[in-house]
């Protein structure tokens, strides 16, 4: 976040700027005169954001529920791991001429390394084996339901997770670059506001100071 400090959460910035837009209202007459930047329209814009910042997305219920679906993912993973070791002893003992067709060896390598989009796209090949079978003893229907019930389960987990990563990343996004046309908004006006009261009088000049702002709403810094 170039323009704004790495040590200031959004709650900060916000409390920052309300701080600072309280300040410019009050002092708008001085501003206007001090350069055409700063306007009606200016006051409007800034007001705005801090209104949008107060509606910004909230990103831990996206880093609980996703959190939330990559433990589901890890359960759905250690049983369907148990479930294709068992089929691939039932084949290896059971139905040995399967062995290569159905080659589940690859799957269950693949679900110990923890490859979800590949035991996926394995769980798909292994299951349309089995049902290209010309017959399908009782115990391979067995499995493949169950496995079945895996895969749907799996495959939802998985699209789940994708969906809230994305819904996460632009709402990331988003608040970043809210945070950053803000934070750009008051460093203006604390720069005008310094150079406008250096002289005329220190101590208004001190209020638009990062430093005394960031005091006045309680946020321990040294920048």
């Amino acid at each position: 976040m170039k323009n704004v400090p790495f040590s200031l959460r959004p709650d900060e910035v916000l409390a920052v700027s309300s701080l600072l837009s309280k300040r410019l209202e009050r002092d708008k007459e001085d501003f206007y005169r001090f350069s055409d930047c700063f306007n009606k329209d200016f006051l409007r814009q800034l007001v705005g954001n801090i209104e949008a910042a107060k509606l910004m997305v909230d990103m831990e219920p996206i880093r609980e529920r996703l959190q939330l679906l990559q433990a589901e993912m890890h359960q759905q993973m250690s049983k369907l791991h148990g479930l294709v070791d068992e089929l691939l002893q039932h084949v290896d003992e059971q139905e040995h001429d399967l062995v290569n067709y159905l080659d589940i060896s690859l799957l269950s390598s693949s679900i110990a390394q923890n490859k979800v989009d590949v035991t996926i796209t394995l769980l798909r090949r292994l299951l349309r084996r089995i049902d290209m079978l010309p017959t399908v003893s009782p115990s391979m229907k067995k499995y493949a339901s169950e496995i079945s019930t895996n895969f749907a389960d799996l495959s939802y987990l998985l699209n789940e997770k994708m969906k809230f990563s994305h819904q996460q990343e632009c709402a990331s996004r988003d608040n970043l670059e809210l945070m950053k046309t803000l934070w750009r908004m008051v460093e203006s006006v604390s720069n005008a506001g310094l150079l406008i009261y250096r002289r005329a009088n220190p101590d208004k000049a001190r209020e638009y100071s990062l430093a005394e702002l960031r005091n006045n709403v309680g946020i321990v810094s040294s920048y």
